[in-house]
C-alpha cells in the first residue's frame, strides 16, 4: 500500500532540550507514572515534571508560573467529574505556548479539526508508549518551512555541507507545534505556498525571515521580507 503523510493534527514525536519542563495535566497517575518512565528511557537528561490531576490546579499554577520557563503542555481532554476539558483549558492559555492534547478520543473527527483549528498536536493516549522522544538541537541558526520532500532533502544536504544547524518542518502544523522549543532567533526561511501566514508569523517574534520562491518577481512589493530563490537557500543568512 503507498505510504501516507502523517495526519496534520497528530503528535508523532516529542522533542525536548536541556531546558524544557513537562507539565502534564491528567487525572490519572498512570499517565504520569508512563510519561516518567518513557523520559528515564529515551532521554540522558535530567528533565523536569510537573503534574496536576485537575484542571482548578493546574490553571491556577499556569497564572502564576506560565510566563517563566520553557514547557512543553501535556493536557488531558476529558477529566472525571469535572465540566472543564483539556480544549477548555488549551482556550485559556497563551498562543505561544507549546500545547498538546493528549486523550483517547483521539479517533473523533471534530476533535481533530478543532485541534488543527488551534494549531496544536493532538495524541492518542496508546501512543504514548510508543511515540519518539528526542532531545532536540538546542541553537539552531535556521529553521526552514518546506512541503517539498525533494527540497527538504536538498536544504538538508546544504546545511550540513555549509555546516549550518537548521531545523526542517514538513507543514505549518509542525512548525507551529514545535517552534517554541528553538525560540525566534533563528533566521526563519518560509515556502511561498505559506505566504498568506507571513503577518502571523512575524508577529510571533521572528526578525530574520526570507519567503522561498521560484518567482521572485511576483513578491517584490513584501517590505521587511526578504525574498530568495530556492535553489539559493543559505546562499544569503
Amino acid at each position: 500500500m503507498p505510504i501516507q503523510n502523517t495526519a496534520l493534527w497528530f503528535l508523532d514525536k516529542l522533542a525536548i532540550t536541556e531546558r524544557s519542563t513537562l507539565v502534564i495535566v491528567d487525572d490519572s497517575q498512570s499517565i504520569l507514572n508512563l510519561w516518567q518512565q518513557r523520559i528515564c528511557e529515551h532521554l540522558n537528561i535530567n528533565t523536569s515534571i510537573e503534574y496536576f490531576d485537575n484542571p482548578a490546579s493546574f490553571l491556577k499554577w499556569y497564572r502564576s508560573n506560565g510566563e517563566v520557563g520553557d514547557y512543553i503542555y501535556l493536557i488531558d481532554y476529558e477529566f472525571t467529574n469535572d465540566s472543564i476539558n483539556g480544549i477548555d483549558i488549551i482556550q485559556q492559555m497563551k498562543y505561544k505556548d507549546q500545547k498538546n492534547l493528549v486523550t483517547s478520543y483521539a479517533q473523533d473527527f471534530n476533535l481533530q479539526k478543532k485541534c488543527l483549528s488551534l494549531n496544536i498536536k493532538l495524541l492518542p493516549k496508546y501512543f504514548i508508549a510508543h511515540i519518539p522522544i528526542f532531545r532536540a538541537m538546542c541553537n539552531p541558526e535556521v529553521i526552514l518551512i518546506e512541503s517539498d520532500l525533494s527540497l527538504q532533502q536538498a536544504s538538508r544536504f546544504r546545511a550540513k555541507e555549509r555546516e549550518v544547524p537548521t531545523i526542517i518542518f514538513g507543514s505549518l502544523n509542525d512548525f507551529y507545534a514545535d517552534f517554541r522549543i528553538y525560540g525566534t532567533t533563528p533566521s526563519l526561511y518560509i515556502s511561498d505556498e505559506f505566504v498568506k501566514e507571513l503577518t502571523h508569523i512575524k508577529n510571533l517574534g521572528f526578525k530574520n525571515i526570507f519567503l522561498t520562491t521560484y518567482d521572485i518577481d511576483k513578491y517584490e512589493s513584501l517590505t521587511d521580507i526578504k525574498v530568495v530563490d530556492k535553489n539559493m537557500f543559505l546562499s544569503t543568512k
